[in-house]
């Protein structure tokens, strides 16, 4: 999973953009460390223990933001942005990490080709699939039997006219037929046997 504060990534290509997500983080820290964080702020020089803290959080968040991204089948975040408050009064101190991004799937321009070319084949095997019905009901006859001589068409055409009746039936193999290249066909409800 990429995850990175820029709007894109070198050489890949958003093509999907997703949702943003968002994730995160509160935690306390303990009397010990305010105690050695309080020597830090008198005597100057850096807090080990609050560095390790907000570098703990972060990973957290940026955890969580990875997770949310993959449960939407993303495999990049894109302009992460970061955000730290201290939550503190009456003895206490929080800090909070908030962490949101754009959830995307990214590709290589090698992989965006594969995958136009994986749809261009499954287009051409649709297309050939319904060639090969046309051609059934063609060779079959006009009208109604000829229609149903396709199996595929029939089955449909018998569960739609049982749920729904002839009317709904009727426009159901009025527009199948338009989809399978026979524009001109038409029936009535009434033209329609009991069952099919």
């Amino acid at each position: 999973m990429i995850v990175t504060t820029t709007d894109s990534v070198e050489g890949q290509s958003v093509v999907r953009y997703l949702r943003p997500v968002a994730a995160q983080v509160v935690a306390g820290t303990n009397f010990v460390s305010d105690i050695f964080a309080g020597f830090s702020d008198a005597f100057g020089g850096r807090s080990q223990t609050y560095e390790s803290y907000m570098a703990s959080m972060y990973s957290q968040v940026t955890d969580e933001l990875e997770s949310s991204a993959a449960k939407l089948g993303a495999n990049a975040v894109l302009a992460v942005r970061y955000n730290l408050d201290s939550i503190s009064g009456k003895s206490m101190q929080m800090f909070m990490v908030q962490a949101v991004g754009t959830a995307v799937v990214v590709a290589t321009p090698e992989e965006v080709e594969l995958e136009a070319a994986r749809q261009a084949q499954l287009e051409a095997q649709r297309q050939a699939e319904l060639d090969e019905r046309r051609g059934r009901i063609e060779a079959a006859a006009e009208g109604l039997a000829g229609l149903l001589s396709d199996p595929v068409l029939a089955r449909e055409a018998a569960d739609v006219l049982r749920m729904y009746g002839k009317d709904v039936c009727a426009g159901f193999l009025i527009r199948r037929a338009g989809e399978l290249g026979f524009p001109d066909f038409q029936i009535t409800a009434g033209e329609l046997p009991d069952s099919l």
